[in-house]
């Protein structure tokens, strides 16, 4: 099982729900099977868009791969050169240039700075990535440490990304079941909530599915039906 659906388990047997029986088909869907007759398939709940071709994408697998590319620029830079370490932030919207690119362009900038060549504090490489330095009071092993970043496609009303994002999950997992729904005579979607973290609004969704509950992944016998 993955986290997510460690995170199902417990909100099912929590509720008094058993047998649990754990992918009974194999690896196809459904991910759970309720006292032989209610199919659970789980998901992670996270900030999603649409892209051009129909399909959903994870707004995190960017973050992830920019805060990583950062980190490695950082790292490379070594230690301070004056005794003094600095913070970056770093503020970015899609799309955004190559990471190839970025990491070039960060270590020209960040190298200049650390060098004496350049005094700004703020750069913008580009239209949709600015960076800020703030000095730090305490010295660290490397010049440059992550201070922090602003994801400006993520975030937004709650209920509204709530909404929007449960739809996405919806929509992808009714296409996931189309041909072995008649399987069984009930279907459910337990979603892993990483956008409210468990936080009860009233929102509406849309859907054709028996029940669909958002989790709590902070404390997964937590939960509601929406």
């Amino acid at each position: 099982m993955d986290d997510s659906e460690r995170s199902a388990f417990v909100f099912l047997s929590s509720h008094g729900q058993s047998p649990i029986v754990y992918e009974p088909d194999g690896n196809i869907p459904p991910d759970f099977v309720v006292n032989g007759r209610i199919a659970i398939e789980v998901r992670r709940l996270n900030y999603n868009r649409m892209t051009k071709s129909g399909e959903t994408r994870g707004l995190e697998k960017l973050q992830f791969d920019l805060l990583n590319c950062m980190k490695g620029v950082f790292s490379s830079l070594g230690p301070p050169k004056a005794g003094k370490s600095w913070f970056v932030d770093y503020t970015f919207s899609r799309p955004i240039p190559s990471l190839t690119k970025l990491k070039r362009d960060v270590r020209k900038v960040l190298s200049a700075f650390r060098d004496g060549q350049v005094e700004d504090r703020e750069f913008f490489l580009t239209d949709r990535f600015k960076m800020g330095l703030i000095p730090s009071s305490e010295v660290f092993a490397d010049c440059f440490v992550l201070g922090g970043y602003v994801d400006r496609d993520a975030g937004g009303w709650l209920i509204q990304e709530l909404e929007n994002n449960v739809r996405l999950c919806v929509q992808e997992k009714s296409k996931k079941i189309l041909d072995i729904r008649a399987k069984y005579p009930e279907w459910w979607i337990i979603l892993i909530d990483h956008i409210g973290y468990g936080a009860r609004e009233s929102i509406h969704v849309e859907h054709d599915w028996d029940k669909v509950i958002l989790v709590n992944p902070l404390n997964p016998e937590q939960g509601y039906e929406i």
